[in-house]
């Protein structure tokens, strides 16, 4: 998983990308510190305050799991028909 992607818990246990185009993707529930690769261990965030120097979104908007790339964070929600809406 890229860092500052979304994830979830999968039924085998590992967490996979989270992605608003898909309801068994969702609820996210962690957020990457750094790069995981696939079946390795990696730290992620489940619960607090997450700072990217990169990122330009407004302090204290709302951010939602994207619609377009698995684990992306967006600052549109999502609106297509079906498509889940979680804030992150």
């Amino acid at each position: 998983m890229g860092a500052y992607s979304v994830g979830y818990m999968h039924s085998s246990g590992g967490i996979r990308y989270a992605s608003a185009n898909a309801s068994t993707t969702v609820p996210a529930l962690f957020i990457t510190q750094a790069v995981v690769n696939a079946g390795s261990v990696g730290d992620y965030i489940a619960y607090g305050y997450v700072n990217n120097a990169g990122w330009s979104w407004t302090p204290g908007a709302l951010l939602y799991i994207g619609e377009g790339q698995a684990g992306a964070i967006t600052a549109t929600q999502p609106s297509a028909s079906g498509h889940q809406v979680q804030v992150v």
